[in-house]
C-alpha cells in the first residue's frame, strides 16, 4: 500500500471514529462513564480515570474523550493488519472487517468505558504473541502489564498471554517472576487500601447469584456473540482451538468465566482481541474462505444494528439538567428515586438525595420515581410537564 493510500485510509478511519463517537454523544453520559469522568474512586484503579479527569473543567470534556476512545479503537486495526501484511489482500480485508464491523467495536467505540481500553491493551499483548518475536523487551511488557492492571481489574483476565510473553523472553527466571508478579502485587495492595473497590467487587460477584445455570449461559452467549457479531465470535474461537494457542484459550476461558459471573453488555468487547486473533490464525493457515466470511459478518452486524439501534435523543438526566439550566434555577437539586452518577455529571448544581427535612433549601425536586407527596405541598408546583417530573417553589405571590 502506497503512502498516499495509507494516509487516505487513516483519514477515512478517523471519520468513521468521529461518527461512532457522535452516535454515543447523542444520548449523553451514562452512569459508569460519569464515574470515570468524575474520577470517582470505584470500581477500577485510578490511572485511566485520573487522566480523564484532567480536563474536567472543559465544557467539551465528554466529546473530546469520546473521540479519543473511538479513535484508539478504530485506528487499532493497523496493528492487526501488520500481522497479515504478507497475506493476500482478501485476507487483510477479512481481518479489517473482523475488527471494524463487529458489533463490539460498532457499539462500544466512543463510549468512555474501561472495557475498550482493556481490550486495546489485550490487543497489544496478542500482537506481540502472534509476532512470535523473542527480541521484545520484557520490561516493556511488564510496564504495559502494570498500566493495564491499573486501568481496569479485568486486565487480569489476560494474564495467560502476558505470562507466555514473559516466559518467552531470554532473561533469568527471577526477573521473569518479578515482571509478572510485582504489578499484580501492587494491584493487590491498592485494592486493600480502597474499601470502595472491595465493596464494588463484592457487589458485582453476588449480583446474579440467584440465576440458574441456563439463565447464565444464555446471558453469556449474548455477550460473547455481541462482541463479534456471532460470526467472528464462532470463527475466532475455532481458530484459537485449532491452532492450540493455549495462552489465547486460557484468556478466553477466564473472560468467559468472568462474564458468567457478572455479565454486562459492555464486556463484549473483551472477547474481540481473542476472536480476531483466531481469525488471523486461520487465515495464516489458509483455512478460512474470506468472501463468505465477510458477507456473513456484514449481514449479522446489520441484523444486530437493526435490533439494537442507537439512541439519538438526550438521556433524561441531560434533558432535565438542560431544562433547569435554561430556567436559571439555582440551589441544590433533590432527587427522589434512583439515580446514577450521570445526574451528578450533567448538573451544574449540587445533587442531593431527597430529604423532606431539608426541602426548604432545595432549588428543585426531581422525581425519577413517582413522588405524589409533592403534589400535596402547596408551596411547590410542577415545573412544566417533564419526564421525570420536576417541582420548583412557587412565587410567594402565588401561594395562598
Amino acid at each position: 500500500m502506497t503512502r498516499c493510500k495509507k494516509i487516505l485510509m487513516a483519514l477515512l478511519l478517523e471519520l468513521f471514529a468521529v461518527v461512532l463517537a457522535f452516535v454515543q454523544f447523542g444520548n449523553g453520559v451514562q452512569t459508569d462513564e460519569a464515574k470515570y469522568l468524575l474520577n470517582i474512586p470505584y470500581p477500577h484503579p485510578p490511572l485511566a480515570r485520573f487522566i480523564l479527569h484532567l480536563n474536567q473543567n472543559w465544557i467539551h470534556q465528554e466529546l473530546f474523550w469520546r473521540i479519543i476512545f473511538a479513535t484508539l479503537l478504530v485506528q487499532a486495526v493497523w496493528i492487526l493488519l501488520r500481522l497479515v501484511q504478507d497475506l493476500k489482500q482478501s485476507a487483510r480485508v477479512a481481518v479489517a472487517a473482523s475488527w471494524l464491523l463487529s458489533t463490539g467495536v460498532l457499539f462500544q467505540a466512543g463510549t468512555v468505558m474501561m472495557a475498550p481500553l482493556t481490550a486495546l491493551e489485550a490487543l497489544f499483548f496478542i500482537y506481540l504473541l502472534l509476532r512470535d518475536d523473542e527480541t521484545v523487551d520484557m520490561w516493556l511488557i511488564a510496564t504495559v502489564w502494570l498500566v493495564s492492571l491499573f486501568t481496569a481489574y479485568q486486565a487480569v483476565l489476560f494474564a495467560p498471554i502476558v505470562c507466555a510473553l514473559i516466559l518467552r523472553s531470554r532473561v533469568p527466571l527471577l526477573q521473569k517472576i518479578a515482571a509478572f508478579a510485582i504489578p499484580l502485587l501492587l494491584l493487590f495492595l491498592y485494592t486493600l487500601s480502597n474499601p470502595l473497590a472491595l465493596a464494588s467487587i463484592t457487589i458485582h460477584a453476588t449480583k446474579d447469584v440467584s440465576d440458574t445455570i441456563f439463565i447464565r449461559l444464555a446471558a453469556f452467549l449474548r455477550v460473547w456473540f455481541l462482541g463479534g457479531s456471532v460470526v467472528v465470535s464462532l470463527v475466532g474461537l475455532y481458530g484459537i482451538i485449532r491452532a492450540r494457542a493455549w495462552p489465547l484459550i486460557g484468556s478466553f476461558l477466564l473472560v468467559s468465566a468472568y462474564v458468567l459471573l457478572a455479565r454486562f453488555d459492555y464486556y463484549a468487547i473483551l472477547f474481540m482481541p481473542l476472536s480476531v486473533a483466531g481469525v488471523i490464525l486461520l487465515l495464516r493457515k489458509r483455512q478460512l474462505a474470506t468472501f463468505p466470511f465477510v458477507v456473513l459478518l456484514c449481514l449479522c452486524s446489520v441484523a444486530f444494528a437493526l435490533r439494537m439501534p442507537p439512541v439519538f435523543s438526550p438521556s433524561p438526566a441531560r434533558r432535565t439538567m438542560q431544562m433547569i439550566d435554561n430556567a436559571h434555577i439555582h440551589g441544590p437539586l433533590f432527587i427522589s428515586g434512583s439515580f446514577g452518577h450521570n445526574w451528578q455529571y450533567e448538573s451544574s448544581q449540587e445533587i442531593v438525595r431527597f430529604n423532606a427535612a431539608l426541602l426548604s433549601t432545595a432549588g428543585a425536586v426531581i422525581c425519577t420515581s413517582p413522588c405524589t407527596a409533592m403534589d400535596a405541598r402547596s408551596e411547590w408546583a410542577h415545573f412544566r410537564f417533564s419526564d421525570p417530573a420536576v417541582y420548583v417553589l412557587k412565587n410567594p405571590s402565588d401561594t395562598n
